[in-house]
């Protein structure tokens, strides 16, 4: 008598603990905001025109001698992700920075 009293209330409790847990593949309440998926930036004139002078000067450094500044400047602009197109010429000129600081094994990574 016992054991199937228990039993009873392990299928019950089982039975329950069910019907409150959410089942896989289940629908997700609907948000209220739109997501959007993100598009290729579009840049302006002016915007492009500071990109190019981050650039020449990051080359005017390296072309001056001050190959650490040169590769401060290069990795900040190579960590951009609007820069994905100029990023092999940019961890190129990172690279020669780097070389010339002699980091060599860093370099070879760029």
């Amino acid at each position: 008598m016992k054991k199937q009293i228990i039993l009873s209330l392990l299928v019950i409790g089982i039975s329950i603990a069910a019907a409150a847990a959410p089942a896989k593949g289940a629908a997700k309440p609907a948000t209220t905001r739109k997501v959007v998926p993100a598009g290729p930036k579009v840049y302006t004139n002016q915007t492009n025109t500071a990109i190019r002078a981050q650039i020449s000067s990051a080359l005017g450094l390296m072309k001056s001698g001050q190959y650490a500044q040169a590769a401060n400047a290069l990795l900040v602009l190579s960590r951009r992700a609007d820069l994905a197109s100029e990023r092999p010429q940019i961890k190129y000129y990172l690279g020669l920075c780097l070389m010339e600081l002699n980091l060599n094994q860093v370099a070879s990574f760029q």
